[in-house]
């Protein structure tokens, strides 16, 4: 059998991939045709793809409708496939057109609708014609999506899948020791477990093939059966390599006789009863010449070794070339002498630096100090030193009389062996100036304007980290889902070899697989995730925990935010903690970036600068980074947009006919203090819910209605009245809803009151003149857009979501406009989703929006380069976010913003200014200081220990005791406290299979069905009784549970006959057991 004759980084390449296509494979194709063809009563792998050919369809052409959509829309703008053409084209054969009306095409005749009754699935197809990437596409859209519960777990495919894109974008088909390690343990242990779930018979056999393909050496013939019998692209790689060495192997003989022209005396190495017979040969172009012409005796490899021992403290280090190859004895265990050079090379390096190992014969590639080639006794006596090296290390038999061929090939040319630099970004003089600090490896925040290129600073920053530091980890910290995701876009394609490498990554909380987390850190160079997503991991009670040294550099975007009881202060008190309490010596570098540190609202230079020292500290900063000595530069590069004021007068008395429509509030209190008085009352309610259940719903159903009058007043005074309509027929549809649950005639009145309210301003509307506020806005985008045209992308901040939604409706048809959300719950309605917020932006930057109406989630960090007008629309700002709003404005000298508000919105922004020029100016001035943060860390520190301390203690002193939980909205009892068990204090589930039976189960969007600790979310769970939200329906161990919302129940201590006020439910001071295998079998025998 002809043996693989290859470099070690070559040989761990082809193991990988062989172990893949040959074992991973097999265990793969059983278990789709076991646990997902089986398990759904297929017996044919056609008629699987037939039955889920809507969601493929939709993989390759998300944006494409089909004729099923009009009964379920798979189709969305927004959403990203992941099968190809050709993929598809593999699964299915496309029929001729049989129902022309399924078909529509657009004005370039590209498809817009598809008519699925055509596609048919291939019947000649099997199982075996899906390789790793295509199962997993399948598997994904077919099962993870359509939230199918699946034997086993199937994510471990994703494993194998990511470690096969590894290999296949790796460049010159070549991975190190620990990446084959890494790759090799993650790759075994997910086949394993794919296999465990295959039955008892099988999971045996699969793991003795594991470990037999484990022990054994590759050989062309088992790569080249691998080759013929699999579908995988990855092969080619294998292929090539084969051929490579084919001419490697015919050619090796010439190639030495021509390159080695020079030859000498033999110098003879003699360990114990070994005979080294070592000849030198120096290449053609050589000029150096070494000789050993006389026999070497015997040394002390001890003795002699710090007298040729060379440092690599010089940047430079001038090396060169030696080639060792070695005619061994049959009785040497070739594999374990290659294996344990690459162990021990460590010890070898003084005298010669290994970079490779081949085997067949043994063929060691090494480099040796010019300065040492260059001195023919020192190149003699570590040549010596070398081989008895390797004789100890191997334990190579010496007892044995034996002559060993050494053929040694020096290239004295020298081989630069320079320290690499970050080429990734090319950054202007004032970036450098930045970076210096960070640079050096120290923590700082970096400030400076927005437009000034802090992102890239940062990814500058990060490819010189993981350069000086190649088995370093990076973590990029932004608050927010909207900013985390094209921050990972654009660093994808400034490391594109990371990128390949799948070893830049993205976690987002809603993710929360805890596995799967570890594998992704495990896994990767550079992760982007928010603070919380993180911290969720620090914690010493998460299912998977990570210690915070984990990483050796994190950024934190946005960084004037740490301070007080923010997520980012969160994430450094387990840095805090780490540094005092477990006083690690290794702690990751601390990167902040900020365009704005803030002031709190300080009112004198003293308190801006003590504000400023706060967020340091919190840093563990020491040393800010701005610009001094290029400040012309980046004056040209930040923005300074031309500032126009618009001021306008307050409404409150030209709305006098809405306000008697409405049953106004009384006049003597504001609108902000109103919603406040309804949410105070609002809790009021909530303690007496025990009393009368009656009288606490009748008032919550008031209270539903005075937040819609508010919303309503909102909507008036900055739009139109035909907004207001909407906002009432929006309102009456989901309380005509409520009314059905309804168990009073004054609820039911109540209903029934917005129908009468809508008819009197509808009739108000009539009467009215268009709100001169909205034309005002109309006419200022309708001049900018006269000079902009398609290149306008105009970007206005209103208040809430009520009005954003509203004012898209009556801006010009011609800007496309549409609106940018948080994605939280508000009065009315939900927010706007993640992905929705990011494709409006992606929208928003290729035209096919031109103007965006947001909330204050488009304040921070969003990149829009083309925004050219930002119109702030009755909106009361601090100066941070002041400053924020001013930077999405990105042309430089052409952009505008303009104020639309009235004399007390403007003396508000006054103050900002202020603040900002004490922002500044405390910035310069601590800068200049040489700060000692240690001691006011430490008492930071002090003080989140006893807080900690104190929590434990409130978590002992929990007490055994007797309580309810009731529905928050009408008191409804919901379930005894003896039948409340935790799950990972993450969630609280009743463990009583009869609720299940009192409550209406509704779907949930798919985006928000997922996997959380084991927990599978698929439901959503309304009171029967109530029709309120009671909570989630989760499975967690092949049972379904109802997991109780905080935010719709409140608890009743029995003992003290009153409601507890915990906002949650660790925060409880009663003792609530962990879920345990007997209450899961109890739960199950229940009826």
């Amino acid at each position: 059998m002809e043996a693989v004759p290859t470099d070690k980084e070559c040989w761990y390449y082809m193991k990988l991939v062989t172990f893949i296509l040959e074992i991973g494979m097999e265990v793969l194709h059983t278990y789709f045709e076991q646990n997902i063809l089986n398990a759904k009563e297929h017996l044919e792998f056609y008629m699987f793809l037939d039955d889920n050919k809507h969601y493929l369809f939709h993989e390759c052409y998300p944006r494409v409708r089909c004729c099923k959509c009009s009964q379920h829309c798979l189709a969305s703008p927004s959403k990203k496939g992941c099968l190809n053409k050709k993929q598809f084209m593999l699964l299915f054969d496309i029929g001729p057109l049989t129902e022309m009306d399924h078909y529509q095409t657009g004005r370039h005749n590209d498809i817009t609708k598809e008519c699925l009754c055509r596609i048919i699935a291939k019947r000649s197809n099997d199982v075996d014609c899906m390789d790793i990437t295509l199962m997993y596409a399948i598997v994904q859209s077919c099962c993870f999506e359509n939230s199918t519960v699946i034997h086993g777990n199937p994510r471990c495919i994703e494993v194998i899948k990511d470690t096969r894109n590894f290999l296949a974008h790796v460049p010159n088909a070549r991975i190190s020791k620990s990446e084959f390690d890494s790759k090799w343990a993650e790759t075994e242990h997910a086949i394993l477990e794919i296999g465990s779930s295959l039955g008892n018979y099988f999971a045996k056999m699969n793991k003795r093939k594991v470990d037999k393909f484990k022990n054994s050496e590759l050989s062309m013939d088992a790569i080249k059966g691998i080759i013929e019998n699999n579908v995988d692209e990855v092969k080619k790689n294998l292929q090539a390599l084969i051929e490579d060495q084919r001419k490697s192997t015919l050619l090796v003989k010439d190639e030495i006789i021509a390159h080695l022209t020079k030859y000498k005396d033999e110098l003879s190495v003699d360990i114990r009863n070994l005979r080294f017979e070592v000849k030198q040969y120096i290449l053609a172009s050589c000029s150096t010449e070494t000789t050993f012409d006389i026999e070497v005796p015997k040394m002390n490899a001890a003795a002699c070794g710090p007298t040729v021992y060379v440092t690599d403290t010089d940047k430079n280090v001038r090396k060169c070339r030696v080639e060792w190859r070695l005619e061994t004895p049959s009785t040497w265990n070739l594999p374990e002498i290659k294996e344990t050079l690459e162990k021990f090379s460590a010890l070898l390096r003084q005298w010669f630096e290994i970079e490779f190992v081949y085997v067949g014969s043994l063929v060691i590639k090494t480099l040796v100090h010019k300065n040492v080639l260059d001195n023919r006794d020192e190149m003699r006596t570590s040549v010596h030193l070398f081989l008895e090296k390797i004789v100890e290390v191997c334990r190579i038999n010496a007892d044995v009389p034996t002559v060993i061929k050494v053929a040694l090939i020096i290239e004295p040319d020298e081989f630069d062996k320079k320290e690499r630099t970050p080429t990734s970004i090319s950054l202007r003089q004032y970036q450098e100036e930045l970076a210096e600090i960070a640079l050096t490896g120290q923590n700082t925040i970096i400030c400076a304007g927005t437009n000034s290129g802090k992102t890239y600073i940062a990814f500058h920053i990060i490819e010189d980290h993981l350069i000086k530091n190649p088995e370093g980890k990076a973590a990029f910290i932004n608050r927010t889902n909207i900013l985390l995701e094209p921050q990972y876009e654009r660093a994808c394609g400034v490391f594109s070899t990371l990128f390949y490498q799948r070893k830049i990554n993205i976690w987002k909380a809603e993710e929360d697989d805890n596995d799967y987390f570890i594998h992704k850190i495990k896994n990767s160079s550079l992760i982007f995730l928010t603070p919380q997503a993180l911290s969720n991991h620090l914690t010493e009670k998460a299912a998977t925990h990570i210690s915070i040294a984990e990483f050796t550099l994190i950024v934190l975007d946005e960084c004037h935010h740490t301070y007080d009881n923010s997520n980012y202060n969160e994430l450094m008190a387990y840095y805090r903690k780490a540094k005092y309490g477990e006083k690690l010596s290794f702690l990751p570098q601390i990167l902040g970036l900020t365009a704005s540190p803030g002031t709190k609202k300080a009112k004198d230079l003293n308190s801006a600068k003590h504000h400023l020292r706060t967020v340091m500290t919190n840093l563990d900063v020491s040393k800010l980074s701005i610009v001094k000595r290029n400040e012309e530069e980046l004056l040209q590069y930040t923005t300074i947009p031309e500032k126009v004021s618009s001021f306008l007068i307050d409404h409150i008395n030209d709305c006098r006919d809405l306000y008697d429509a409405l049953k106004s509030p009384p006049k003597q209190r504001t609108e902000i203090r109103y919603i406040q008085w309804i949410a105070e009352t609002k809790d009021k309610v909530e303690h007496v819910l025990h009393k009368d259940p009656k009288i606490p719903r009748l008032l919550h159903a008031c209270f539903r209605h005075l937040e819609l009058y508010t919303e309503c007043l909102e909507v008036n005074s900055l739009l139109e009245v035909d907004q207001v309509c909407n906002v009432i027929t929006h309102g009456y549809a989901d309380e005509s809803a409520a009314g059905q649950n309804a168990k009073t005639d004054e609820e039911t009145e109540i209903v029934n009151k917005l129908k009468e309210v809508f008819v009197d301003i509808r009739e108000i509307g009539r009467k009215i003149e268009k709100n001169p506020d909205v034309k005002a806005v109309i006419e200022l985008l309708d001049r900018e857009y006269q000079k902009w045209k398609e290149d306008s992308r105009f970007l206005i901040f209103v208040k809430t979501r009520a009005t954003a939604k509203a004012l898209i409706n009556v801006l010009p048809d011609y800007l496309r406009s549409t609106y940018l959300t948080g994605s939280h719950k508000c009065i009315a309605e939900d927010g706007l989703p993640p992905d929705e917020q990011i494709a409006v932006l992606e929208n928003f930057r290729n035209g096919d929006h031109l103007c965006v109406v947001a909330t204050s989630v488009a304040f921070e960090g969003l990149d829009i380069p083309l925004c050219n007008l930002m119109i702030r629309y009755r909106f009361r700002a601090n100066e941070i976010s002041s400053l924020q709003m001013r930077g999405r404005v990105r042309r430089s000298k052409q952009g505008k913003e303009i104020h639309v508000g009235t004399l007390g919105e403007f003396e508000t922004e006054e103050k900002n200014i202020k603040r900002q020029y004490l922002m500044t100016k405390a910035i310069k001035e601590v800068s200049e200081l040489d700060i000692d943060i240690s001691n006011a860390e430490k008492d930071i520190y002090q003080m989140e220990e006893m807080d900690r301390n104190s929590k434990i203690l409130k978590k002992k002193q929990r007490r055994q005791a007797l309580f309810r939980v009731h529905c928050k909205n009408c008191g409804v009892l919901i379930t005894n406290g003896n039948f409340m068990r935790h799950i990972n204090e993450k969630f609280f589930v009743v463990c009583d299979k009869g609720i299940l039976r009192r409550v209406e189960q509704r779907e949930l969007p798919k985006k928000k069905m997922r996997i959380i600790d084991g927990c599978q979310k698929r439901l959503k769970a309304f009171g029967l009784e109530c029709g309120h939200d009671w909570g989630s329906i989760f499975i967690y161990k092949e049972c379904q549970f109802l997991v109780l919302s905080q935010e719709g129940t409140k608890v009743f201590d029995i003992g003290n006959y009153k409601f507890t006020d915990c906002r949650k439910w660790n925060d409880l001071p009663f003792a609530i057991d962990e879920m345990s295998d007997e209450d899961i079998v109890l739960y199950k025998s229940q009826l």
